[in-house]
This record gives structure tokens, sequence and C-alpha cells, in this order.
């Protein structure tokens, strides 16, 4: 059996003075995760109408148009995959405002992809882009600047596609072993532990990726010693007698 007893899971509870991250546990009174979307989304969602074009996107109108679908409900538009492209492309899911990107960007994707709205070919496409190079592997080694961002919010995605599969599995056994092995290396390569940023609001890189670790860990794929492996990597990407993590990430 898998090691249930293990705590390794770095998870990201926000301090009373910043605002929530994204992939925080909410209980009654904080954040949503993309589980308790994934909950509140269950079921066949509707189509709303066309919004965007991605040949004249900016900031701003990319922020008007998931704030109206927002508040029309969150029904996934009627091109679903173009704007889906568009959110995955590193200049918006690594956004360096965080309203955009935490609270548009990421928050939509997930709930789209906890809701059933993709084909199990989509959610292979929105895996293997979260994971290629210029996502989980952008500027990796780098203690500092912006591409932590595009990583940090490249790792957050695995969870809720790792969570469709669990529901209605479409990965083969060797592709979610190769996803741990990709989640290992990212783990081993990243040097930005940066917890919250006043301006860049959460980075948290290896607090996500240990969500990522613990969403692998629940896949019947994987066996115990591949997910005593994870741990170990994630506890080695952890350590470091240079850094305090003081943003919640215990």
């Amino acid at each position: 059996t898998k090691p249930s007893s293990v705590v390794a899971r770095i998870t990201c509870r926000s301090p009373m003075s910043a605002p929530r991250c994204p992939a925080a546990p909410r209980s009654r009174r904080g954040v949503v995760t993309w589980c308790h979307i994934r909950r509140r989304s269950r079921g066949a969602p509707p189509v709303a109408p066309p919004l965007v074009r991605s040949d004249a996107m900016t900031p701003e109108r990319l922020a008007a148009t998931l704030e109206r679908l927002r508040a029309a409900g969150g029904a996934p538009p009627a091109d679903l995959w173009e704007l889906t492209e568009l959110m995955l492309d590193p200049a918006w899911l690594g956004h360096p405002d965080p309203g955009l990107r935490d609270e548009l960007v990421y928050t939509t994707l997930a709930g789209w992809l906890a809701s059933g709205a993709y084909t199990p070919e989509q959610l292979r496409r929105v895996l293997a882009t979260a994971t290629d190079e210029r996502h989980l592997f952008e500027g990796l080694g780098a203690r500092d600047g912006l591409s932590v961002l595009t990583r940090s919010f490249s790792v957050l995605l695995v969870p809720p596609v790792l969570a469709s599969h669990r529901r209605h599995p479409f990965l083969k056994p060797d592709e979610v072993r190769a996803l741990a092995q990709t989640v290992e290396r990212y783990l081993l390569g990243e040097r930005d532990l940066r917890g919250y940023h006043e301006r860049l609001g959460w980075l948290h890189a290896v607090a996500h990726a240990a969500d990522a670790v613990g969403s692998l860990a629940r896949c019947a794929e994987l066996d115990a010693a591949e997910v005593l492996r994870l741990l170990a990597v994630l506890r080695t990407a952890a350590a470091s007698q240079h850094h305090v993590y003081a943003h919640g990430e215990d």
C-alpha cells in the first residue's frame, strides 16, 4: 500500500496581510481552491456564447472577458478551447499582475478543468503544455525574476487535470509515471523559494509543486516506492539553510 502517514505536502495558507493564494486550502470562511471549484462544477456545464478574439487581446480585455464569464455563472464559452489556449500562454498564465493571473486566469482554468468541460485529448494537451519547456521549465534555476510565475502556475495545473483523470481515467500508467518524473525534474531544479511578493503576489513555486506531488501520490498508477521517491525529492527541494518559509508553506 502507499505510505499514508508521511506528511510531506507543503500547503499554501494565506497570511492575514496578503490576498489568498489560489492553491490555499479553503476553510468555511476562506478561499476557493480548484478542488472546491470541482465540487461545485459537477454535471454538464452550460455553454456561453463566444466572447474573445485572441488576436486583439490585452490585459484589460482578458480581465473584462473573464469577469463577464464569472458574473454569468462561470459557464465555458462556445470558443472554450481558443480561450484556453490563450490563457495557457506564458504571457497570461505567468502575468505579473496577481489580480489577472491568480484571480482570473488560473482560477478560471482550474474551474473549467474540474467541471468536465474538456475532452480527454484536450486535457492531455493542457497537461503537455503546462509541463513543457516554455512553461514548467522556463528560466528554471533562477533565484529571482518573473519566470517563477510561469513555472509556479503551470505546475498548479497538474492537480485539476489529475483530478479529472482519477474520476474518468484517460492517462496510461506510463504517462502518469512520466509526469511524476517531469515533476521530479522540476523540483530538483527550482531555486526560487519566495512565497509572497508585495507587487507580484503569490509565487509559491515549491508549495504549488507540493500540491502536484500530492495529486500524483493519489494516482493508482504509482506504487509505494514511486510515491516515496516523490516525497524524498520534495523534501530535498524544500530544504534550504538560507530561506525561511514565512508565508504559510508549513
